[in-house]
């Protein structure tokens, strides 16, 4: 599931990160870029954190045991449909993106 998410995170940014800095100019797009940058440092920090707290030494072996000791399963049936839809977007984005370049 993690691969899914940074395969279309890494391939989505690459493909319109040049289109976004086009249409907002280069410095609005170069500080959306660092805000983008803090905010995935700090979203690992929060990761990394919860699994050394609830996790002991050996930390959780997969996202879901980390989920279900930080909020229970709810909270892993709300990360399930999170990556839903950032797939569905994903896929969107590439459609966007292959409609505009024609």
């Amino acid at each position: 599931m993690l691969l899914v998410e940074v395969h279309s995170s890494l391939t989505l940014g690459v493909l319109t990160l040049p289109y976004v800095c086009k249409l907002c100019g280069l410095a609005l797009g170069l500080l959306m870029l660092v805000a983008g940058y803090v905010a995935t440092l700090w979203s690992f920090y929060m990761i990394i954190k919860s699994n050394h707290k609830t996790g002991g030494k050996r930390g959780h072996k997969s996202f879901k045991e980390l989920y279900v000791a930080c909020g229970g399963e709810k909270l892993y049936l709300g990360y399930n449909i999170a990556v839903m839809f950032t797939v569905s977007g994903t896929l969107l984005g590439y459609q966007i993106i292959s409609l505009l370049s024609f």
